[in-house]
């Protein structure tokens, strides 16, 4: 990609709509320092910072998937005032405000709580951690069956002698990933609404 290409707020918004790449390098790169400042003035790591980043394309995305981005100025300012949001929301559940909160750029009031999606994040990146640390035969398992992919099927793909023991297989892979999410701190956090 030309590092020196811009793209205009109709394709940044039309790129993250259509998960264009390009476009999203972009964002990444022109809107990802002032977000790590914001976060990382106000309590937080550099971590923190990605997952905020990241979970503000989120909101945007599902807002343009819903037909409910309404855009009243600048993309930089509302993809800043969505990432705001979301760490405020962090902070007040964490009870982490300090005497005031330390941003001077201008944002956009929100009405809406992101608190809903906020903990549908986090579920989801709970399921994709324990998903990634399954064995690759168990990932390739669960998405055929995610997928609705019959069992002799799922047989014949991965070299199971029948359809029997591909159920057996599916049933022991589910195990050891609900295992995993169930034993995860996360999730009794989740669970509790504590996140």
């Amino acid at each position: 990609m030309d590092d020196t290409k811009h793209y205009s707020e109709e394709a940044i918004i039309s790129g993250i709509q259509c998960r264009d790449n390009d476009v999203l390098t972009f964002v990444y790169r022109e809107f990802y320092p002032v977000i790590s400042r914001l976060v990382r003035n106000n309590n937080g790591t550099e971590h923190d910072a990605e997952d905020i980043f990241q979970d503000g394309i989120v909101v945007i995305f599902e807002q343009l998937q819903n037909g409910g981005l309404e855009l009243n100025c600048s993309f930089k300012t509302y993809f800043y005032s969505v990432c705001r949001n979301l760490w405020m929301q962090i902070l007040d559940k964490k009870k982490k405000w300090e005497l005031g909160f330390d941003d001077n750029i201008s944002f956009v009031h929100f009405k809406q709580d992101y608190s809903r999606l906020s903990y549908e994040l986090q579920r989801e990146k709970l399921f994709q951690k324990h998903f990634l640390s399954l064995s690759k035969s168990c990932r390739k398992v669960l998405l055929l069956m995610f997928s609705r992919v019959p069992s002799d099927e799922i047989a014949r793909i991965m070299g199971y002698r029948s359809g029997q023991y591909a159920r057996k297989r599916k049933s022991q892979c589910r195990k050891i990933l609900v295992r995993r999410i169930y034993g995860d701190p996360i999730f009794k956090k989740l669970k509790n609404h504590e996140i």
